[in-house]
């Protein structure tokens, strides 16, 4: 996926988790990963592992090994569904929610995220 295109991602999709995360202008990162926490507790993220770009992203607390995990988690989702040939903007948002609540469920319990998933998908919609 181009870098415009997971910036917007990045921002509409993201934010739900860190709300106050903050987005850098384009950057060089040719590391053969989708995230990298710095030492600094900032984040390294970029949408296609291939490319030799990303961007930055920080936000007033400092990110954990769990956020990367997270995050790796739900790029490899939305790359997926990036993928999908002829996908209607409608559909593609509404599999990017589900990508979200994919990832969170992975991240807490491989083992069990079917059920999770399922919880996390029903109080979204109750949400709404």
């Amino acid at each position: 996926m181009n870098l415009s295109r997971f910036k917007e991602i990045l921002e509409s999709s993201v934010i739900y988790l860190y709300p106050n995360i903050e987005i850098s202008e384009e950057i060089e990162f040719p590391e053969l990963v989708f995230a990298k926490l710095n030492d600094d507790g900032t984040m390294y993220v970029k949408g296609d592992i291939h490319s030799l770009s990303g961007y930055l992203i920080s936000r007033d607390g400092q990110f954990l090994p769990s956020d990367v995990e997270l995050i790796t988690t739900f790029i490899k989702e939305v790359d997926q569904i990036e993928s999908i040939p002829n996908l209607s903007h409608e559909y593609g948002d509404a599999l990017r929610n589900t990508a979200l609540n994919k990832a969170i469920a992975v991240v807490l319990s491989p083992q069990s995220s079917g059920i999770i998933l399922k919880v996390l998908n029903a109080m979204t919609a109750l949400s709404e």
